[in-house]
């Protein structure tokens, strides 16, 4: 939701050795570029071994693109490009609350020393962060296992559904962009459509389908598992036919 495209690649696609951490059972790279293309041109580098600019406009005639909610009439979109389109109802998927305990508990355990040992805390590390590591610091290693054994059961439901489709699409946030004084709950809810994909280890790809409120919108789509290459396909079929930042 920032008016260019962003890739979260299959978990693993790229190491992320040297990498500082945030959340290490979630933490993926990806880049963000202007295009699809672009992004594609940047995995090739940071991905070495395959290709995922060759066969990029092969089109995706054919395709099953399940719709969970229809962002800015993609469903008719997709359809006009030749895809089988269906909706989807995905019951508990996006359950989120332990998901984010996981991410808080992570996140804690990674910067909860020096947090506790800076004078000026609230200073150094910025609102946002503090309450998150204030937040991560009240979860137990029981709660945590308790959240791990919850995000192993939705993280199977999500990928069985790429079973019955080739391709997922869903809004980026469920509501516009909130201003860094909101509260913590709406941070957390704007993650509902983000974070259980994240869990699950699939690739995803956030791309400008319009606005509101003055503020640029998002769509995901979200493949399975390995599917990196052919998420890139659909993405850029969608981008280069109805545009984007700059297709």
């Amino acid at each position: 939701c920032t008016g260019i495209v962003g890739l979260g690649p299959t978990i693993g696609r790229i190491p992320t050795q040297g990498v500082f951490p945030r959340a290490e059972s979630f933490d993926v790279v990806g880049p963000l570029a202007r295009n699809v293309r672009d992004c594609a041109l940047a995995l090739d580098a940071l991905a070495p071994g395959e290709s995922f600019t060759t066969g990029i406009d092969g089109g995706i005639a054919g395709l099953r693109i399940g719709i969970l909610e229809d962002v800015f009439g993609a469903g008719a979109k997709f359809r006009a490009l030749g895809a089988e389109v269906r909706e989807i109802a995905m019951p508990g998927a996006f359950d989120y609350d332990f998901l984010v305990e996981i991410m808080l508990y992570e996140f804690h355990r990674t910067l909860g020393e020096p947090f506790r040992a800076c004078r000026n805390p609230d200073e150094l590390f910025g609102q946002v962060v503090c309450a998150n590591l204030r937040r991560g610091e009240k979860i137990t290693e029981q709660g945590y296992r308790a959240a791990l054994e919850a995000r192993d059961k939705q993280s199977e439901a999500i990928r069985g559904v790429f079973r019955e489709i080739d391709a997922l699409v869903t809004p980026v946030l469920p509501a516009p962009t909130p201003r860094l004084d909101a509260p913590t709950e709406e941070f957390d809810r704007q993650r509902q459509y983000m974070i259980p994909f994240s869990g699950a280890g699939v690739p995803a790809i956030s791309l400008p389908c319009g606005a509101t409120q003055g503020l640029p919108v998002g769509m995901q789509i979200v493949a399975g598992r390995g599917m990196d290459k052919l998420l890139l396909r659909i993405a850029r079929a969608f981008e280069s036919t109805y545009g984007g930042a700059s297709a």
